[in-house]
């Protein structure tokens, strides 16, 4: 009896592990295309049209858990609406590597500066991607990374090396 009872857990034990890790791949695998799209846009973007957009809001916010930094990091988001064929969209990203060209983020003197340079209603150039509209950015292409399209950027690669391993 006791070895029918050994064998179901060790049955059990072996599907649980197996299961973990069909799931860590799965998430690993899902991970890894959403990063390779988004470098994929990033270094689409730099051929994309541009529209004129207006600012709908701007803040700047004190990030304390910044995992790469030990001091507050500044972070400014922006909102901004467009309009393409008549339909209105809104969007919210800067740049695909995460940061801004402009080099706001993170330095507080540096992102009040940006806020002020950039108001509610403000007009702007918007670069949108013509097979799905609601795909927007502020800054087209990749700082670096886009002279080798091949190459993920650094974050997308870190996630799926944890994930992976």
């Amino acid at each position: 009896m006791l070895s029918r009872r050994s064998s179901v857990l060790g049955y059990l034990f072996v599907g649980g592990v197996a299961g973990v890790l069909v799931a860590g791949l799965t998430t690993g695998i899902c991970v890894l295309a959403w990063g390779a799209r988004e470098t994929m846009n990033g270094i689409a973007s730099r051929g994309w049209p541009t529209i004129e957009g207006r600012i709908e809001s701007v803040t700047v916010t004190e990030d304390l858990n910044d995992e790469y930094s030990s001091s507050p990091v500044w972070k400014v988001r922006i909102t901004y609406g467009y309009i393409v064929s008549g339909k209105h969209f809104r969007g919210e990203r800067q740049s695909y590597d995460g940061g801004s060209k402009a080099g706001h983020d993170g330095d507080y003197n540096a992102s009040r500066a940006f806020l002020e340079n950039h108001q509610k209603g403000q007009a702007l150039s918007v670069w949108y991607n013509p097979r799905h509209p609601e795909d927007s950015t502020l800054e087209p292409g990749l700082r670096g990374s886009d002279r080798k399209s091949t190459r993920l950027n650094s974050s997308h690669a870190n996630i799926s090396y944890a994930v992976f391993c």
